[in-house]
């Protein structure tokens, strides 16, 4: 996640709006995405986040952004055994749910309702998730992204960056 840096202030709480200044993201970032990456530094200069109104969007400034990721150095082996224990278990879990999907269609009225109320719960999902995309708004103003990776081939360290200026991330779709 995004954690203050020592020292640096407190978010700016303000009504619809979160602000951030000198903060950096977690080495933890990628595990969560469960990647084989560590955020070796980083540094957020600013980042503002405006909750949506009637006529705004959910919008996400991120200014000067500093990034240095690498490979993680203790979970470069793959695992093999582990890998396929993984895509077995997600199998059986996958296996299960259809099994738990036929159940309640042959359930009668009682897996007739159930099922009803599962479709409505996605509908209104599908719905609220339409709507925080389609007023999903990035904005980007200096973003730094560096990666270095020493642990591949120690002999030959590879390191690579990019660097963007400007960037705006936002939905194209006008309503008349």
């Amino acid at each position: 996640g995004i954690e203050a840096n020592e020292g640096s202030p407190a978010p700016d709480l303000e009504p619809g709006k979160v602000s951030y200044k000198d903060a950096r993201l977690g080495s933890d970032l990628f595990d969560k995405l469960q990647l084989p990456l560590l955020v070796q530094q980083s540094h957020i200069g600013r980042l503002d986040i405006t909750l949506p109104g009637v006529d705004t969007p959910f919008t996400i400034a991120l200014t000067d952004v500093y990034i240095i990721i690498g490979p993680k150095q203790d979970d470069f082996d793959l695992d093999v055994d582990a890998a396929k224990a993984i895509f077995v278990a997600n199998r059986r879990k996958l296996l299960e749910e259809f099994t738990k999907r036929i159940l309640f269609q042959d359930a009668g009225a009682t897996g007739m309702a159930a099922k009803m109320k599962e479709s409505s719960q996605k509908y209104l999902t599908k719905k609220a998730i339409q709507y925080f995309v389609s007023n999903l708004q990035i904005e980007l103003d200096g973003l730094h992204l560096r990666y270095e990776d020493p642990v591949t081939n120690p002999r030959f360290a590879f390191s690579g960056g990019l660097v963007v200026g400007k960037f705006t991330l936002a939905d194209a779709i006008v309503e008349t």
